[in-house]
């Protein structure tokens, strides 16, 4: 876990800056009960050595091709729309589901 930390803030840093203390966005994260949604899970990756059946099914699933996917610096800005939002916890993991 910890090179993954260290890998997520070399990432951010050379992602140059990020508009983290803009404006709150007026929308907010709520679901249709009004629960208010303050916490984002965010993948780096679709690949999973876990094989659970409902994500990897022994038929295998088709991977998106990487140009498809989002860059280091795509995925900074948009956690920084999320914390707008009003996120204020923001995981990084390395399963997809």
């Amino acid at each position: 876990a910890a090179a993954l930390s260290e890998r997520a803030v070399a990432l951010a840093a050379a992602a140059g800056p990020v508009e983290l203390d803009a404006a709150p966005l007026a929308a907010s994260l709520d679901d249709r009960y009004g629960r208010r949604h303050t916490y984002l899970r965010i993948s780096l990756t679709e690949r999973c050595s876990l094989r659970c059946t409902y994500c990897m099914p022994a038929d295998g699933v088709s991977l998106t091709d990487a140009r498809r996917l989002l860059s280091a610096e795509e995925l900074l800005r948009l956690a920084a729309l999320f914390v707008r939002a009003g996120v204020d916890k923001i995981r990084l993991t390395a399963r997809p589901t």
